[in-house]
């Protein structure tokens, strides 16, 4: 079982449609439920709330692999709280994805190293 966070948004909605025609059983994980249904015996809809641990570990029952984007505003917070429920649940693998910071040229601000962009 694979959970994916901020599944209707622009990274999420596609990689849903990918599992979802490839048959793999998933989790999205969403703070409200959407009126339209993603369709699929293999999909399932839970609403969560990344700041409140006690949404995640009965949403992280069962789920082998995460896929955790935190929409904020606390991220680093809403990351922490979310893979401490992940390793509660036995979750095995997690692949963050973030752009916290970004606009600044990444965490921390600034240019990359040796000017490359």
């Amino acid at each position: 079982m694979i959970a994916i966070t901020g599944a209707t948004g622009n990274i999420g909605r596609p990689l849903t449609i990918f599992l979802k025609e490839a048959g793999v059983e998933t989790r999205l994980l969403v703070r409200d439920i959407p009126q339209s249904d993603p369709g699929g015996d293999k999909i399932q809809i839970v609403a969560i709330d990344l700041n409140r641990s006690e949404t995640l570990d009965a949403a992280f029952a069962g789920v082998s692999h995460l896929l955790l984007l935190s929409p904020g505003p606390d991220t680093p917070a809403q990351d922490a709280t979310a893979i401490s429920s992940a390793q509660r649940a036995g979750v095995s693998h997690v692949v963050l994805i973030s752009s916290l910071g970004i606009e600044a040229g990444g965490i921390g601000g600034g240019r990359p190293p040796c000017g490359r962009a």
